[in-house]
């Protein structure tokens, strides 16, 4: 009998020998292969509790950890002011708070560094809720934390005049405010008539910069911080209900018009 492959011949008979011989190569072959196998189980039962554990292999305990144990989230960080790189720690100006206050209307650092957060925001407490001026059901005023990390300061003082000034103006780190600009100019301010600081306690001062804007600064940790920025209106304290009333009817109509 002849089996073809390809184009050539081969005889069976020819295939016996070599068959005989791959045989036993064969054989000897698996016993190895038994051998290797019976070495794999022993020494994978022997380092079954090493693996289990983790061994001494950090890489193996962070691993296990890392399925079995939620890894813990860092605790949150309170909301900090960027500075400057290089820039040092402000301190205290004065524990005079006139002498304080000026030095906070006219330097960025100042204001960031003593400003209590979050800001309070003190407004009539209708401005956010449907209800009248002055009804006695409700609060007068509504206190929130505002999400601004800066006061917004405008009122500088203006050593050359001696009083407070408005200006527009964005404050630059390490250049306190002066009267005269970069280039030499005077600056255009508008004068503050109703500016005046008044003393709430031996903790507390309450800045009125317009009539109807107030900032509030409390004595913390040795120095004064601003604490509160206060929006008012006169018909808060009206007398309910026939003042309040009254006012509300005398109110200017809102126009698109300047």
């Amino acid at each position: 009998m002849e089996r073809k492959r390809g184009n050539s011949e081969v005889h069976v008979n020819d295939l016996e020998p070599q068959a005989a011989m791959k045989g036993s190569a064969s054989l000897a072959v698996r016993k190895v292969d038994l051998v290797r196998s019976l070495i794999y189980v022993v020494v994978s039962v022997s380092l079954m509790p090493l693996v289990a554990c983790g061994g001494d292999n950090p890489a193996s305990q962070e691993s296990n950890r890392s399925i079995s144990e939620p890894r813990k989230l860092a605790p949150p960080v309170s909301p900090v002011v960027p500075i400057e790189s290089g820039a040092k720690p402000a301190s205290c100006p004065s524990k005079n708070f006139n002498e304080f206050l000026r030095e906070f209307a006219n330097r960025i650092e100042i204001q960031r560094a003593f400003t209590l957060r979050p800001i309070k925001v003190k407004t009539p407490y209708y401005w956010r809720h449907n209800t009248e001026p002055g009804d006695p059901r409700y609060p007068k005023w509504l206190t929130e934390a505002s999400k601004v990390e800066m006061p917004n300061i405008k009122y500088r003082y203006d050593a050359e005049k001696a009083a407070y000034v408005w200006d527009e103006a964005k404050l630059v780190v390490g250049e306190p405010w002066s009267s005269h600009g970069p280039d030499g100019k005077a600056r255009r301010v508008a004068p503050l008539p109703y500016f005046k600081i008044r003393k709430v306690s031996g903790e507390r001062y309450e800045v009125d910069y317009i009539r109807s804007g107030t900032d509030s600064f409390v004595l913390n940790s040795g120095c004064w911080h601003f604490e509160q920025h206060w929006e008012r209106e006169n018909i808060v304290d009206c007398r309910w209900p026939d003042d309040c009333r009254n006012q509300r009817e005398y109110e200017p109509e809102l126009t698109g018009e300047d």
